[in-house]
């Protein structure tokens, strides 16, 4: 029995997102012996942060039960990563982990590219490039792999570097996948430090026995995990830390009878299913989707259960009858039961729509017309109840932001409709790539990925397209458009020149249809005639460039 006042790991699981906010507001607001701590929150997007900290801000010290005029303020709102390292690496400045994604990238090409790599015959097919693929592209993938072995596999990497060349379960690696133990030795050698798989194991003994970083609070939430990111090392992090602090999970669950019936097995078991090849929760579901799209939860579900607090039950008091379709597809959900295929919904029913359109940009349109007619439908409904999910969106923002105008608290957003007649709506894009938000990276992450590619008139010319290339070389619109014109003037297809086109085979005499060439026939364009029946010096056929258009070339 533990004492009152005694640290611990509390998880409670439900399938209802304000629901369990309302939890986590009841946990906040029992306040923390330092009035001026910040709250840790770990949450899995900037999505959820967002819609997160409007629902704390609506109960936290609110004036009355029917009221929404709390404050939520000192939220410190972090991502799973973040906390592992806070916890586990206080005194490591990431900028200069050497163990950091970005910087293990260069590291990973760095091996690739020594003397020793080219001749090196464990490394296998990485020492083989196909055409129009880039080393720094392979380099990055390959370092993606590492960083996601050092979270969900750390015990297999410690074996790595101790000489044991086994997989995730401790069985042997067939010689197929040799190579990479190999290489991950050698990218080990190179940075010199122990990695953060070596230092796990020792650093959560460490918390375990006292040595808990000052600046963590007295409380850590995470709100709305429904798997745990890197599995049994991250609950082990959670478990230690709840030695030193309380530490409460909040688990979103999609079914309350899935996570019953897997939760009262795993507890019957022997042991933790760990490794996947042993888990036999699927045989416990019978609803298809659960079956299928809830594997990450089920899994988490056999991990957490020897540590569940509170089952949150948002089973209503009497058995309701679905009417709509989507009321009857959330109840199966609900209860674990599989379709029947016997439910008919009304002819008027639409709580679930398809819309089939044609091309991207209509997709936005519709889904504009759509949130529009519901807003005016439901007076009580605001853009903040609204949430859009897009599997592409990067390619989709342009879109979006020519469609609904531009995005709340940007620049040029503005209270005035972006079409007559056509009201704005307020909204903000999340969880884009760092690219898609810090333009320039995105720029610099193209020009790397172009250094070692085969040049194509495409690929260039979308570079060109960047918004701090146009910026950097002055660009407007019409000069792309003669950019373009140029390229189909001069044939130009893909490469430097010649010597750059040796490597795929092409003789390093043969210039046509290279990037020199065209840029000779533009500059000779500029100096001489531009006759289309006369060769110039070299006997280069110029293109012809007037006026301003000298400064583009």
């Amino acid at each position: 029995t533990l004492r009152q006042d005694a640290h611990m790991l509390r998880v409670t699981c439900g399938g209802d997102v304000q629901q369990m906010a309302a939890r986590l507001a009841q946990v906040l607001s029992d306040p923390m012996a330092d009035p001026m701590a910040s709250e840790w929150i770990v949450v899995t997007t900037a999505g959820v942060q967002r819609w997160l900290g409007l629902e704390l801000a609506r109960r936290l010290g609110s004036s009355g039960a029917d009221r929404s005029d709390g404050v939520a303020a000192n939220l410190d709102m972090i991502f799973p990563g973040t906390l592992a390292r806070r916890v586990l690496s206080p005194d490591t400045d990431r900028a200069n982990d050497p163990w950091h994604l970005d910087r293990l990238a260069w590291v990973v090409l760095d091996v690739l590219e020594s003397s020793a790599a080219a001749t090196d015959t464990r490394l296998g097919p990485l020492n083989r490039l196909a055409p129009g693929a880039t080393r720094w592209g392979r380099a990055r993938r390959l370092a993606d792999l590492f960083d996601r072995y050092l979270l969900h596999r750390p015990s297999m990497l410690d074996s790595w570097a101790g000489g044991r060349d086994v997989d995730g379960a401790g069985t042997p690696l067939p010689d197929r996948a040799a190579w990479q133990p190999h290489l991950w030795r050698l990218v080990h050698a190179r940075i010199g430090v122990p990695s953060p798989a070596e230092r796990h194991a020792e650093r959560l003994a460490e918390i375990r026995a006292g040595d808990c970083p000052s600046d963590i609070p007295e409380r850590v939430s995470l709100f709305g995990l429904s798997t745990l990111p890197g599995g049994a090392p991250f609950l082990e992090l959670l478990e230690a830390l709840g030695t030193q602090r309380d530490v409460h999970l909040l688990a979103h669950q999609p079914s309350p009878a899935m996570t019953r019936a897997v939760t009262e097995s795993a507890s019957m078991a022997q042991h933790r299913a760990v490794h996947r090849i042993e888990d036999r929760s699927g045989e416990l579901v019978s609803h298809p989707l659960l079956l299928s799209w809830a594997c990450p939860a089920r899994e988490s579900l056999v991990l957490l259960a020897g540590h569940l607090t509170e089952l949150a039950s948002d089973e209503p008091g009497e058995v309701v009858e679905p009417t709509t379709l989507l009321e009857k597809v959330q109840h199966d959900l609900h209860t674990d039961t599989a379709p029947a295929g016997d439910f008919s919904p009304d002819r008027s029913d639409r709580s679930i729509q398809i819309h089939t359109c044609h091309g991207n940009t209509r997709q936005v349109e519709v889904l504009r017309d759509q949130i529009q007619h519901l807003l005016a439908d439901d007076p009580t409904l605001t853009e903040d109840d609204v949430v859009v999910f897009c599997p592409a969106l990067d390619e989709f923002a342009p879109l979006i932001e020519s469609v609904l105008g531009p995005p709340a608290g940007s620049a040029e957003y503005s209270d005035e409709t972006t079409m007559p007649g056509v009201p704005t709506l307020s909204y903000r894009l999340t969880d884009r790539s760092l690219r898609a938000t810090y333009p320039l990276l995105g720029a610099l992450g193209a020009l790397v990925e172009l250094l070692d590619s085969r040049f194509s008139d495409a690929a260039v010319l979308d570079f060109a397209n960047l918004g701090p290339v146009r910026e950097r070389f002055e660009l407007e619109d019409e000069d792309l458009t003669t950019l373009a014109d140029w390229v189909d003037k001069a044939n130009t297809r893909w490469g430097l020149d010649g010597a750059h086109r040796v490597r795929w085979g092409i003789p390093a005499s043969y210039e046509a249809g290279s990037w020199r060439s065209a840029i000779d026939r533009l500059l000779l364009g500029i100096a001489v005639s531009d006759d289309p029946n006369a060769l110039a010096v070299g006997r280069i056929l110029p293109i012809g460039v007037e006026g301003s258009d000298t400064a583009v070339v």
